[in-house]
């Protein structure tokens, strides 16, 4: 995953994250979970300058106020909007918007 964050924050060209269903990292073991995050703060800048935007497909079956409080802290941890939606087609919508924002 890091090795895919890497190319694209090296090619320098702007870009909105869309995210679906459980990837708050429940199928990585614990260490890569570490690993990212740890990657994420140390390449703040670097993200925070060409990602636009992550947009999140919201798991019905988790609780919505929690999922937006951890959209919450990511944003203020990356300084990077993150905006939850409640299907594909909503999250294009939303990720076009952010892009057209470049």
């Amino acid at each position: 995953m890091i090795a895919d964050f890497e190319t694209l924050v090296s090619d320098e060209a702007t870009f909105v994250l869309l995210m679906a269903g459980k990837h708050r990292g429940s199928e990585q073991p614990h260490d890569d979970q570490k690993r990212w995050i740890l990657w994420l703060k140390e390449n703040r800048d670097r993200m925070a300058a060409l990602c636009r935007g992550v947009v999140s497909v919201v798991d019905a079956t988790t609780d919505g106020d929690l999922q937006h409080k951890q959209a919450a802290g990511m944003e203020a941890m990356l300084g990077i909007p993150i905006r939850l939606a409640d299907n594909a087609n909503e999250a294009d919508r939303i990720a076009s918007e952010l892009i057209g924002q470049s």
